[in-house]
């Protein structure tokens, strides 16, 4: 279903149900940064059953929204006819009842114009006795089934037809307040996180704001307050962890494994900012843009080129908002107004939700990356043009890749001006191999850049840019640790 929800007298739009991606993006385009702060107004709804109407106008906790589009979601189509005929037929206009309803559907039974007698026997029948035997079934006369039911049960007018109530007993399966277990995730892994006898069910891993919000309806002093119970798929913490971890440790845990598992796998872009900003278009959608002027490429700015660890484009602002960013990023976290440019599949507008294929986007136009021309070499990566701002902590950053100062190495390999400039530390700590200059192996980020001849840098020229790019397009894959061994030298004084 998509929503219009209202707050801080902004409104947007969402289709539920929704990653948590979208909703940390809703949240950040209507001014809402406290975790605990998760109730907007539902203003209008284009809703896949008659039930849904009901929630126009009502304050409503956006997880538990999600939570009963993410149940009727994985409803058939004749689970989701019993749904909306038994809420109408109940007069249900809570949220909580709608999420309890979407378990409870086993206790109706639906007679619609277009169901067949017979088809209205088999589903009365399994309605009833739920599991049945393929034998029995296969017996059955259900012609016979639906005289019978119709006979011995009376039922309720809806617009969707007749719907009867069994008797069974209802299932309790949202309380109102926390978060149930509902696997929709088979590949998580699914945790319940308790605090004074309350419980928020998250299938890991998930992104930090979803259990900053699980937090906040718990509300325990700390995260380490609560325990944790992994499902009855798995026997127990990890060990790995320690006696005194938190619900964040668990999800790094499992963050680390999924990553692990995962294929490698990056895109290459190219991220611009809009820089001139007289229209006031920035961080403001596609459509207000189009509506005050357009894109127009000369009022962007380049502020990256490299590799980002992702595969799509809502992996790449995943990776641009959430933890360190590439140390050789200049720009604000990728936001609304902001165009990626991917490589092999042209340039996206970053909406207010979703992205923007943009067909006419001329990126020669933008203005360029502040700081000195130069290459990057990254193991496992073909080289990459990029920019990096001269001052010494930029170039440290920029051969770090850890997010903090490294210590730098200047080496003199080429016949021309051109040096490279990497990470004096790279071999002590382990960094993987990258190429081989002169038979020498280089390991961790590389930068070939220009030296000026007075102590600094300069440009890369076009014809350095072009050698050095063809020079070291493949990256030397076999390069062994032993080869990366630390050098000691032994030196011999007289005494």
């Amino acid at each position: 279903m998509r929503v219009m929800l209202e707050k801080n007298g902004l409104a947007t739009s969402i289709d539920l149900p929704a990653p948590e991606m979208e909703i940390r993006r809703l949240r950040e385009n209507l001014n809402v940064m406290d975790p605990a702060d998760n109730t907007f107004r539902v203003m209008d709804l284009l809703p896949d059953c008659h039930a849904e109407e009901c929630l126009r106008g009502q304050e409503c906790d956006l997880d538990f929204l999600n939570l009963l589009a993410r149940c009727y979601d994985g409803m058939d189509a004749y689970e989701a006819e019993k749904f909306n005929a038994a809420a109408e037929a109940s007069h249900l206009t809570e949220l909580g009842d709608l999420i309890n309803l979407t378990q409870n559907v086993y206790r109706y039974t639906v007679a619609s114009p277009e169901h067949r007698l017979g088809e209205f026997g088999r589903n009365s029948y399994f309605d009833l006795h739920l599991a049945v035997p393929a034998d029995e079934a296969k017996q059955k006369d259900y012609l016979m089934e639906a005289v019978e039911f119709l006979r011995t049960h009376e039922g309720v007018r809806t617009s969707s037809g007749l719907v009867y109530e069994n008797d069974r007993e209802p299932f309790l399966f949202f309380d109102g307040k926390h978060m149930p277990a509902y696997y929709d995730e088979p590949e998580k892994t699914g945790v319940h996180l308790k605090f004074a006898g309350n419980a928020e069910f998250l299938q890991l891993p998930v992104e930090q704001s979803a259990i900053e919000r699980a937090l906040a309806r718990l509300d325990p002093p700390g995260p380490g307050f609560c325990t944790m119970e992994l499902d009855d798929r798995h026997s127990g913490l990890p060990e790995a962890l320690g006696p005194r971890a938190d619900i964040f440790d668990l999800n790094r845990f499992f963050l680390d494994q999924a990553m692990t598992e995962a294929e490698h796998h990056t895109m290459r872009v190219h991220i611009y900012q809009v820089q001139d900003d007289p229209r006031r278009i920035k961080f403001m959608d596609h459509g207000y843009t189009e509506e005050h002027g357009g894109i127009r490429p000369e009022e962007y700015k380049c502020v990256y080129r490299g590799d980002i660890e992702a595969v799509d484009l809502d992996g790449v602002f995943d990776a641009l908002n959430v933890g360190a960013r590439p140390t050789t990023y200049q720009g604000h976290s990728l936001s609304v107004s902001d165009i990626v440019e991917a490589e092999g599949d042209g340039a996206w507008f970053c909406d207010s939700l979703g992205w923007k294929k943009l067909e006419a986007f001329d990126s020669t136009q933008c203005q360029e990356m502040d700081g000195v021309r130069c290459l990057m070499l990254l193991p496992h990566l073909p080289p990459i043009e990029t920019r990096v701002i001269d001052e010494l902590e930029s170039w440290q950053l920029a051969v770090s890749r850890e997010g903090e100062p490294a210590l730098m190495e200047i080496t003199y390999p080429f016949e021309d001006n051109a040096v490279v400039v990497g990470n004096e530390e790279a071999r002590l700590n382990g960094m993987e191999g990258n190429r081989r200059v002169n038979g020498e192996p280089y390991a961790g980020p590389m930068l070939i850049v220009g030296d000026d001849g007075e102590g600094g840098f300069c440009d890369l020229t076009d014809e350095q840019v072009e050698k050095y790019s063809r020079m070291f397009s493949e990256p030397d894959e076999d390069i062994t640790p032993e080869e990366l061994e630390p050098h000691m030298q032994i030196f011999g004084f007289d005494v």
